[in-house]
């Protein structure tokens, strides 16, 4: 637990492995061996706290919420409404420590030193990520165009996430418009292809836009669009697992465009 703990400060910073490269070139032999060992250290101990994250952590939360909401259900006609109302709010609150640990044990399992390229039909997989959330809102009426886009190499469970987490946050912020627009398109940009997710939603900020990829930072109450924080932090650990770039522009009110530059090789 020690170890695990002092892994915490270190979450949603750059990837450390990326650090230990860039020292390769200007490092003695015997100093870079040393760095390669702390980095597997590292890693070691940045799994064991995705799998206490996972398990250890979420297992006392799980009997929490099932005797909760046995008391709730076995004695609510006969408790006064005060303690009907705290037992609510006991399970409200386990419920949502819940989803941020599991949210935060999914940032931690994406793992740079694992991740398995090969090449992607971007096409495809948006249009299979977004049949699933037509079937989730079929009560949101969306309009939704995408352009002939060429594939890219990455590791395709990362990249579903990552498509997943940008229509969702697209689809999430224009949902009170008549009509949700979605555009997806693609451009080469040098040794780059750029991917931009463009929604009609209600727009950031300029002053705000710079903290929409940070962990657990929401810009609006959770209980007017859900999520606890989480979705754009995960969506930039992926990209940069791909040595790749994410960032957003916005006008308040007027929709936001995110933009996704990856490898092209």
């Amino acid at each position: 637990t020690h170890s695990i703990a002092k892994l915490i400060p270190f979450i949603g910073q750059k990837q450390p492995f990326a650090w230990g490269l860039s020292l390769k070139k200007h490092t003695p032999y015997p100093a870079i061996k040393m760095l390669e060992k702390q980095l597997a250290d590292f890693q070691e101990e940045y799994r064991k706290l995705g799998i206490a994250l996972s398990h250890d952590i979420r297992a006392p939360l799980r009997a929490i919420l099932a005797f909760s909401e046995s008391v709730l259900i076995e004695n609510k006609d006969h408790l006064n409404e005060h303690s009907v109302e705290s037992l609510q709010s006991v399970l409200d609150s386990t419920y949502k420590l819940h989803q941020l640990i599991s949210e935060t044990a999914k940032y931690v399992k994406i793992n740079p030193s694992v991740i398995e390229k090969v090449e992607v039909n971007m096409k495809a997989l948006i249009k299979e990520e977004f049949a699933n959330f037509q079937y989730e809102r079929d009560q949101q009426v969306i309009q939704f165009h995408i352009a002939d886009i060429p594939p890219v190499r990455g590791d395709v469970i990362m990249l579903r996430k990552l498509v997943h987490q940008l229509l969702d946050n697209a689809l999430k912020f224009s949902q009170d418009e008549p009509i949700s627009i979605i555009e997806i398109d693609a451009s080469q940009q040098q040794n780059h292809m750029v991917y931009s997710f463009r929604d009609n939603g209600i727009g950031i900020e300029e002053r705000l836009q710079s903290r929409i990829f940070d962990l657990f930072d929401q810009l609006h109450p959770s209980d007017q669009y859900g999520g606890i924080g989480m979705g754009l932090a995960l969506a930039k650990r992926i990209v940069s697992t791909h040595e790749g770039e994410i960032w957003v522009e916005s006008t308040l009110g007027a929709g936001s465009t995110f933009y996704v530059s990856l490898p092209s090789s």
